[in-house]
């Protein structure tokens, strides 16, 4: 993964070794027995090589010593360029981004980032055949209490009711990913996903689409307590949150995959709000948005990644009064409210700084979404 970093690494242990041989090498040389025409000094035409013997001893005032070392120093720099270009090469070769000058690096205080791939193809589209419908919902803006709904309209029984059943370790993990799975055996085939933009197109032209949203801020508040914070009476997902990785060797979960997007050390378990919303805004800043974990992408890069809201049949918010009316009424049935899930243990109080930070990172999902929200507020 460091592989750029070690060969440039090698390349910068190259000056140094140079000079030790050197050094040793000086008592056996003498410059006395060189001819300083043009024809022996620039050899090979480089420009790191003096053009006259001339230049050379004005340089260092007719100090042979001083002429020697100087000569294998620029060898030495020429050696070092000639590494540097053919990592280059290399790079080019194998379509690897160059690395962030050490420099930069170290002003910057960000390391050089593999992106993640985007979570958007599977956020976006979910679509039911038998249904006709498209459903999608942001990660935090009641995705379980939608699919958990779904899934006991289709079905007769709630997500966990296997555990009443066989109680297998298939039906344990299938609990704990939850009802989002769709891929999972109980939906039997219920959903399809479809990536493509064509046959998104036609299917958001003639069949029902529904989507919750959320308020941005309370949705990135809720994110942070249950996937990032360092207070435990949040309920927080310690697991999810951190863990070490013997296998990979690193720091696994929500909080070192959120640092090393931004380039930073992701040897960190847990963050205040406050550093998670500067975390956000630094990867915002650096255009690398749709990255993010589903948890934290904006909710106009999620299910409106494509298709903005005003597409779709239906948007709404979960806390909205006959949320799931409209839901109800495409699979025929008479249960309008949704299940409850995730409810939040605490409050959260919001300094001055918090509330300015979460003003920045969703001021556009705000733009997308105010219709919406109105709606919820009204």
């Amino acid at each position: 993964m460091y592989f750029r970093s070690v060969l440039s690494l090698l390349a910068a242990a190259l000056m140094p070794s140079m000079s030790d041989a050197i050094d040793s090498a000086r008592v056996g040389v003498s410059m006395s027995n060189m001819d300083w025409d043009d024809s022996d000094v620039h050899s090979g035409d480089h420009p790191n090589f003096p053009r006259k013997a001339e230049d050379n001893l004005a340089a260092t005032s007719g100090n042979q010593t001083e002429l020697q070392d100087q000569l294998w120093k620029r060898i030495g720099q020429t050696a070092y360029d000639a590494v540097e270009k053919a990592l280059e090469r290399f790079e080019k070769a194998l379509n690897i981004a160059p690395a962030v000058a050490p420099a930069a690096q170290a002003e910057s205080g960000r390391r050089e980032v593999f992106l993640p791939p985007s979570q958007q193809n599977e956020i976006f589209m979910r679509y039911m055949p038998a249904r006709q419908m498209v459903v999608c919902s942001c990660a935090k803006c009641g995705s379980t209490s939608m699919y958990e709904y779904l899934f006991e309209q289709e079905f007769s029984e709630a997500w966990s009711a296997c555990l009443h059943k066989d109680n297998t370790s298939t039906c344990r993990e299938d609990v704990a990913r939850g009802p989002q799975n769709i891929m999972s055996s109980r939906w039997q085939g219920a959903f399809n996903m479809v990536q493509t933009k064509v046959q998104q197109a036609a299917l958001m032209k003639k069949a029902f689409s529904f989507a919750l949203v959320r308020d941005p801020k309370e949705r990135l508040i809720s994110a942070w307590k249950s996937k990032v914070s360092c207070n435990k009476t949040f309920g927080v997902d310690l697991y999810d949150r951190a863990h070490f990785d013997e296998h990979e060797n690193r720091y696994l979960g929500f909080v070192p995959a959120l640092l090393r997007l931004e380039g930073k050390e992701d040897n960190v378990t847990c963050l205040p709000m406050n550093a998670f919303l500067r975390s956000l805004r630094s990867i915002h800043e650096q255009g690398k948005t749709k990255y993010l974990d589903r948890h934290f992408l904006p909710q106009h890069l999620g299910c409106f990644y494509r298709f903005p809201p005003e597409k779709w049949s239906k948007v709404v918010a979960i806390s909205e009064p006959g949320a799931f009316a409209s839901l109800a009424r495409h699979v025929e049935s008479d249960i309008k409210t949704p299940p409850q899930a995730h409810l939040s243990l605490r409050d959260v109080d919001t300094s001055e700084e918090t509330e300015e930070l979460l003003n920045e990172v969703t001021r556009e999902e705000y733009e997308v979404l105010a219709p919406y929200l109105q709606q919820q507020a009204s």
